[in-house]
């Protein structure tokens, strides 16, 4: 069973990266109410939304406060967690933002544009502009206050094949689904990734190599 689950998980992973760059466009005016429903959902649940926890969400009265943001509380039931989950929010990278509107990545060799070229001159002045930088895991509703509307935003969600999908399910610390092969120098299955509210987080590898 492990192992259908981990073939469907990267079946689904790849098929979500490839229609996102058309669904974006349509469902993402609504991704602060789906991040809010999606964020309360796992948080009264105490599902262990890893990303969330690694930003220490505390329950406080109306809501959720961390280090740098707020969620606003709201009665989620089940129905309604899939139909946001489902429609909005498994298509949006909840963690561009931190990339984004990072002065320091904007300047790096890893975004490939440089703040002298033209895209690397809108970059930097849509970075400069922009009030709050972090990922909406960080920053919760803050995101909502601040959309990332720019064309900062829309560009590295072209740049970046990561997805909430991704976040949310090739990462578990559900010991039933660990496994790990090597062949011909590469991993397949599950690797060790991180320590979040003491329990082990493991990610989904596929073919990576051994170094």
């Amino acid at each position: 069973m492990k192992y259908i689950k981990y073939l469907w998980i990267l079946f689904i992973s790849r098929l979500v990266g490839i229609i996102s760059i058309v669904w974006y466009w349509i469902i993402k005016d609504y991704r602060g109410k789906a991040r809010n429903i999606v964020y309360n959902y796992n948080l009264n649940n105490k599902k262990g939304m890893w990303q969330l926890a690694d930003y220490v969400w505390g329950e406080e009265y109306g809501g959720w406060l961390s280090k740098r943001g707020n969620i606003k509380y709201v009665k989620v039931n089940y129905l309604q967690y899939l139909w946001w989950k489902w429609l909005v929010w498994i298509w949006l990278d909840d963690t561009c933002e931190n990339d984004t509107f990072n002065i320091v990545n904007i300047n790096s060799k890893s975004w490939y544009i440089t703040n002298k070229s033209f895209f690397g001159k809108i970059l930097l002045r849509n970075t400069l502009s922009y009030k709050i930088a972090g990922t909406a895991f960080e920053l919760g509703d803050k995101r909502i206050d601040n959309p990332a509307d720019s064309v900062v935003n829309e560009i590295h969600h072209l740049y970046t094949s990561d997805s909430n999908f991704d976040h949310m399910y090739m990462y578990t610390s559900d010991r039933n689904d660990i496994f790990i092969h090597t062949f011909a120098g590469r991993y397949f299955g599950w690797l060790h990734h991180s320590v979040v509210d003491d329990e082990d987080i493991f990610q989904l590898v596929f073919n990576k190599k051994i170094y």
